[in-house]
Order: structure tokens, then C-alpha cells, then sequence
């Protein structure tokens, strides 16, 4: 993830397609119509979807293994019969960080025929345009940019439900540091991408919300750079008690180990990348996350429900690498990436069309990955957030991310859009 994708997702309403009650993959549909090539990337026994991330260049940190989690939903779905009978073949492309090298990489999987995109990179924006264009259903973490709740990009569709461009602002935040004690936060967010300046400014209109004061932030931060030492001291001569970082997880975790080497004493460290246990590799970051907080992209593991337990198992059987714990949020949130795009899939019919696929999951309400996300996803409001929206959080203890909250999600309400100075 794209670290500030997690305040993204998680201020909104917001991997597997679980059968009711029973935490199971859904099977392939069964019927006697006779299977078509309907669509581009569409033939009677495979559908072809293409998956952009970054796996080189600065935001390669977050995003090396994302397609990893693509595959691991993918591979899934196919042991259970795929959809509708019809296995899912993946083409991967690297976009190399760069948004020119974005829209390149739509133009090559749209040369080899792919029925819809993946976008899970930082750099989406680069390629949208050129989808829409071509009426390509796209689905995504919507990370990178305000263009998923954006006319004309309908075809876009994040796991975490409606996205509004005008960046309405919820308490969320605010009511959880508030909850810690926090007085004065400071907030550091990239210069290059949007997404990234406007969840540090929603931060501020959240803790303002909450009596609590932006004692400082940073709207220019270098794209992954881990030299942190200019913030830090700035933070620690503004009084900040509280420090959120909109970053790759290599900032996250430099101005985590920075601001203890600072003397810099904090109520509340919070990284917007999410909880990943790939931290406790490393003994400097470990000791230094002791008590830092993490957001969860999905219902915390040691909550332990059905989906839970099928995602980790999914994660065990498919990816020889995954060792337990937390998968990094390019894992996790390309795998519920996936998982959308299956559901699109299962809606779009026996022998599927693209503007069939958009149409039908255009109209759904109630998605929640069988039960992995903490919000249900709306997509029938588009351009627009649900009223209130819910995170977990977990604190680093050990060596173990352990949810707060008597494991309950912290929620807070929308705030009336207004431009903060």
C-alpha cells in the first residue's frame, strides 16, 4: 500500500469471495448456456485481466510483492473452478514508479487483449484516461488519485467503495488520537502525489474536528526518501505529540526509528501503511515500533472470524513465502483488489461483457470481501463516501501487532468540506 492508502480506505465506508457462513471460496457458477468469447480478453475457457503495480523504482518498497497477492486470490478462485467455468489468467506489468510508464503499461496489456485492469500503484493516474477510453473495467485500493470518484472514470471501482474528489474529511482520526491522549499532531505527506497531500490535509480537518491542533506538517516530503531528520526535529520544536506519516512503508518506518533516535517523545506514532509483520525483520524498527499504532486494511487477524482464517490459509497454500502474520499492504490490498475484480466477474454474467461488468457492480451495496473489509463498499453513489466509516487499529507490542479497542473499530462521521488553511 501504498502507505497513505490505508487513511484513504479507511475514512471511507470501507480476499475472498466466501460463501455464507461457511468462509468458503464461492465455486464456479453451473449451467447449460453455452460459454462465448463475449469480450476482449474472453474465451470459452479463460478470461485474461492485467495487473499494473510498481515492483521497481522509489515506491517499490510498498508494491515489489503486490502482484504476489493478486495471484494468491486468483489462484483461489481458479482451484474452486474460476468463474462461470472459465479460469483467470493474469498478465503482470511493472510500471517502474513512474506515471508515463503507467499509461505505457495500459497500452501494453490492452495490445494483448486483457478484459479488464488491476491498477494497484501509486502512479494510476498515469493510465486512467486511456482505460476509460476504452470502457476497461478497473479495480483498485484508489490510492494514488481523487479520479476514481471522478467524472468520467465510472469504470473504476476501489475495494473500499465510493471515493469523493472533493476530499470531505471524517473524525475518524481525530477520535482516535484524541482516544490516546494526543494534543498536537504532525503530519508528512509526498510532494508528487495527491492522494498523499490531501489525506494529511483531511488529517487536519479531522483533529481539528476533534479540539485537538496540526501542530505542524509537511505537504512536500521527497517520494520514498527515508531522510526524516529535518521533520523530526521541526516536529519535536512544534511540540508534536502525535506523528502521522502518508507514506511508502520505507518513510513510515525511517521516521518511526528517527524520531526515537531524536528523543522525540510521542503519545501516538501512526503509520498510514497499515500493519505488516515484514517490520519484525528488522531489529532496529522493531524496537523502535514498540507502541506505534498501525491501522488494519482488513478485519485484524487476532480478531479470528471465517475470513479471517480462509485468508490465511489461502495465503499459506499459495505463496511458499508467507511465514504468517501480517502480509505487507501490497499483498493485502492486491489480493482484495482481485477479489473484486472476481465479484465484477460473477455479475457480469455467464459469458461476460465489459459494460456489463460496470453496470451490474455499479448497483451493488453491500461488498465486503466475505467479510475481510471493516465497512461494507457502496457502489452505487459514486463520487461520494459513506456517512461514516470505520477502522481497526493495532499497536506494536513485541513482536506482535495487538488490536486495541477491546478489538472493536474506531469510527467517526463525515465533516463538511472545507478548505483548511
Amino acid at each position: 500500500m501504498e502507505a497513505w492508502c490505508c487513511f484513504r480506505l479507511l475514512t471511507t465506508a470501507s480476499v475472498l469471495l466466501l460463501l455464507a457462513g461457511t468462509g468458503g471460496i464461492r465455486p464456479a457458477g453451473a449451467t447449460s448456456a453455452k460459454l462465448v468469447a463475449s469480450a476482449p480478453g474472453v474465451t470459452p475457457k479463460t478470461i485474461t485481466i492485467g495487473f499494473i503495480t510498481s515492483q521497481t523504482g522509489i515506491a517499490s518498497s510498498s508494491f515489489f510483492d503486490s502482484a504476489t497477492g493478486a495471484r494468491v486470490r486468483i489462484d483461489a478462485q481458479n482451484a474452486a473452478g474460476g468463474v462461470d467455468g472459465r479460469k483467470i489468467k493474469l498478465i503482470v506489468v511493472d510500471d517502474q514508479s513512474s506515471p508515463t510508464q503507467n499509461n505505457t503499461a495500459v497500452n501494453d496489456l490492452l495490445s494483448k487483449g486483457v478484459f479488464g485492469v488491476i491498477e494497484f500503484s501509486p502512479l494510476a493516474f498515469g493510465g486512467v484516461k486511456t482505460l476509460r477510453q476504452n470502457d476497461v473495467p478497473v479495480t483498485g485500493g484508489a490510492f494514488d488519485g481523487p479520479e476514481w470518484g471522478e467524472q468520467p472514470y465510472t469504470n473504476m471501482f476501489s475495494y473500499s467503495g465510493g471515493i469523493d474528489p472533493h476530499e470531505p474529511a471524517s473524525t475518524l482520526y481525530g477520535v482516535f488520537l484524541k482516544s490516546l491522549g494526543a494534543h498536537r499532531v504532525g503530519g508528512i505527506a509526498y510532494g508528487i502525489s495527491p492522494s498523499s497531500q490531501d489525506s494529511i490535509k483531511d488529517l487536519k480537518e479531522a483533529v481539528q474536528a476533534e479540539g485537538l491542533q496540526m501542530a505542524y506538517e509537511d505537504l512536500s516530503f521527497p517520494f520514498g526518501s527515508v531522510d526524516t531528520s529535518v521533520q523530526v526535529l521541526a516536529m519535536k520544536s512544534a511540540g508534536v505529540d502525535a506523528a502521522v506519516c502518508s507514506c511508502v512503508q520505507s518513510t513510515n518506518i525511517a521516521l518511526i526509528v528517527g524520531a526515537k533516535q531524536a528523543g522525540l517523545n510521542l503519545k501516538a506514532e501512526v503509520s498510514f501503511s497499515g500493519a505488516d509483520s515484514s517490520l519484525f525483520e528488522n531489529p532496529t524498527a522493531t524496537k523502535a515500533a514498540q507502541g506505534a499504532y498501525f491501522p488494519t486494511t482488513i478485519v485484524p487477524l487476532d480478531v479470528n472470524n471465517p475470513a479471517d482464517r480462509q485468508f490465511v490459509a489461502s495465503m499459506k497454500r499459495y505463496d511458499p513465502s508467507y511465514r504468517g502474520g501480517y502480509p505487507d499492504y501490497g499483498l493485502t490490498g492486491s489480493y482484495l483488489s482481485a477479489d473484486l475484480m472476481i465479484k465484477g466477474l460473477e455479475l457480469a454474467g455467464r459469458n461476460p461483457t465489459r459494460q456489463a461488468f460496470i453496470s451490474r457492480l455499479q448497483k451493488v451495496t453491500n461488498y465486503d470481501a466475505g467479510g475481510l473489509l471493516p465497512n461494507d463498499a457502496n457502489f452505487t453513489h459514486f463520487g461520494h463516501l459513506n456517512k461514516t466509516g470505520c477502522s481497526y487499529f493495532t499497536k506494536v507490542v513485541g513482536t506482535q501487532f495487538v488490536t486495541i479497542n477491546h478489538k472493536k473499530p474506531f469510527c467517526g462521521k463525515l465533516i463538511p468540506h472545507s478548505d483548511v488553511a
